[in-house]
């Protein structure tokens, strides 16, 4: 997975260092710092899961199996839910930039 963002990182900022200004590659820095930052408690949480998941299914334990998922997905959507509702929506009245068809 590592490798795959890597390589997406670098086909998007050399797209927007060709057809975008230099408000669009910092938009995108940003914009991909906080998303990392939202989803590193998550990467977290399912690095937890995982032994839990695999020594009780291998334990025939199934249903402490559903109910370690239950646990994950919403520990996983209320720290989402924390940041995107904590998020300042003041980025969305920045200047429109020069990209075709913007609607900022």
């Amino acid at each position: 997975m590592n490798v795959m963002t890597l390589i997406q990182a670098v086909l998007v900022l050399n797209a927007l260092n060709a057809y975008g200004t230099n408000s669009d590659v910092a938009f995108y820095g940003v914009a991909y710092r906080i998303f990392t930052f939202m989803l590193t408690p998550v990467f977290g949480l399912m690095r937890a899961l995982q032994p839990a998941v695999g020594i009780n299914y291998g334990a025939g334990k199934y249903r402490r199996v559903i109910q370690s998922f239950y646990v994950f997905a919403v520990v996983s959507n209320i720290v989402i839910v924390t940041v995107l509702v904590n998020y300042d929506d003041s980025t969305s009245q920045c200047p429109s930039s020069n990209v075709a068809g913007s609607t900022f």
